[in-house]
């Protein structure tokens, strides 16, 4: 319907002819109310209708892939792409990291299985919960030159961390020996 304005209607001669009155008559009944109907108004509308027929298209086209991350009734809620979108940000920039941190990049992502989803939001659950915090900052109060091998246990890799954890709680009898013991290496 605005394709005219940019194919047949370009020529300052197009309000001589009786076709193009129609036709911006006709445009200017189907806006709302009070929106502007000029023809640099009309133009945007266009420019702003292109683009959104691109995006249809390109959900379309890529559908399949979205419904992996995104259940397929809600391909076209925006709560739900706006989620999926900061997800799939966040996992992009995880990725660039992975090499500054001398990983080996994998040749391509493993397919997350809803358990393995429903397992991170959990452990993210638990990260920033403020007991966990109140826990760390108890453990580097009372470890303060590092709890797992030097490394203070904000900073220690998760893994380790359980496992000095679990070490510590295995050997709760002898811990009174052992934190003595930790305290004077770290003062020497």
């Amino acid at each position: 319907m605005l394709a005219p304005i940019s194919q047949q209607f370009l020529s300052p001669a197009r309000v001589l002819r009786p076709r193009y009155w129609r036709w911006l008559s006709s445009v200017r009944r189907q806006l709302r109310h009070g929106a502007p109907s000029d023809l640099k108004s009309i133009r945007s509308y266009l420019v702003v209708a292109t683009e959104l027929g691109k995006l249809e298209t390109w959900l379309t086209e890529h559908a399949d892939t979205l419904s992996a991350e995104i259940p397929t009734a809600n391909l076209r809620d925006p709560a739900a792409l706006l989620t999926a979108a900061k997800a799939m940000t966040i996992a992009a920039q995880l990725r660039t990291l992975v090499p500054v941190i001398n990983l080996p990049t994998p040749a391509s992502s493993p397919y997350l299985t809803p358990e393995i989803r429903q397992t991170a939001k959990a452990l993210v659950t638990h990260l920033e919960d403020p007991r966990w915090k109140r826990a760390l900052e108890q453990i580097e109060a009372a470890w303060p030159a590092g709890f797992v091998n030097g490394i203070v246990a904000s900073e220690a890799p998760l893994p380790r961390l359980v496992s000095r954890c679990n070490e510590l709680l295995a050997a709760l009898s002898a811990f009174h020996e052992w934190f003595v013991c930790n305290t004077r290496c770290a003062a020497a």
